[in-house]
Order: structure tokens, then sequence, then C-alpha cells
């Protein structure tokens, strides 16, 4: 009896911290350009995100998960756009959106490739997209092509990691 006791005692102490960790938030990484030169394009690129999610969430989240977005500034300079990439990739983003500007998203579209996490831009250079990344997307239309194809992503193994 005692053995069955601490049998059930240990699988819950294991299970709790895999319940918590299965039910965390989504995290969405939207690096774009607050302020500088490309902050009206920017702005409206956070904006779109931010309402795509609202929307995203009020539905049920992804697979049940609350997604979280964290907006930050790249100051329209491609070497804070990189550092803020890479501090994406060292806290678990599941997916970068962003930058907007093509110099950003040149330099922070190598962080995103190496980690594997997808990452879409509003930018319109050719090269984006020439570069052979199948990380990388460029965005031309709506917010909502982008957001079916989060949607469509969900058994992603770094979605279970999360």
């Amino acid at each position: 009896m005692k053995g069955n006791i601490r049998t059930l005692v240990a699988a819950v102490t294991l299970a709790v911290p895999l319940i918590a960790a299965a039910q965390a938030p989504v995290k969405i990484y939207d690096i774009v350009e607050l302020s500088g030169g490309g902050a009206t394009a920017g702005t409206n690129f956070d904006n779109g995100v931010k309402l795509a999610f609202k929307e995203i969430n009020a539905a049920g989240g992804i697979l049940g998960r609350k997604i979280d977005v964290i907006s930050v500034d790249t100051q329209s300079n491609p070497g804070i756009a990189k550092a803020l990439t890479q501090k994406a990739v060292d806290d678990g983003a599941y997916v970068v959106m962003g930058p907007v500007f093509s110099g950003s998203i040149i330099v922070s579209m190598a962080e995103t490739k190496k980690a594997e996490i997808p990452n879409f831009t509003g930018g319109e250079a050719a090269n984006i997209t020439t570069q052979g990344n199948p990380y990388a997307a460029h965005i031309l239309s709506t917010i909502d092509v982008t957001v079916s194809a989060l949607i469509m992503r969900p058994r992603s193994p770094r979605l279970a990691k999360a």
C-alpha cells in the first residue's frame, strides 16, 4: 500500500510541471520599428499583429494556449534588430514577426534561421526570399495570410516544448 502511495505521489510530482508547461503561453515576438525613420511602417505592422493575435486569443488561442505578443522597438537600426532577435530566440519565441525594414530583416533573419524559428516580415527587398531561408516569409498581402500560416503550424516541436 505504501508503495502505491509513493508511486502516486511521485507521478503527481512529475506531472505538475508538465501540466504547467503545457499551459504556458505561446510567445510571439513582434520585432518592429516603433521609433526612428521606420516608425510609421513598424507601428502599422505592430498594430496589425496585435489585432490578429487578439482575435486568435478570443477564439481560444493555439491548441487552447494563450498567445503573448511581445513587441520590441528596433529603433529602425539593423544592429538593434539583430540583438532583439537573438533575445527572442533565447527567450524561446515560437515565431518572430518583423522587422519591417529590409536592412533589419536581412540581418535578423539569420538568427531565426539558425534557431529554426519562422520569421514573417513586411520587408519588400527581393533578397529576403532569395536566400533560401525556409524560415523566412515575405508578407505582401495581409496579416490574415500570416495568421493562417501560423494556425497551420501547431504541431511544431517548438510548440510542444514551450
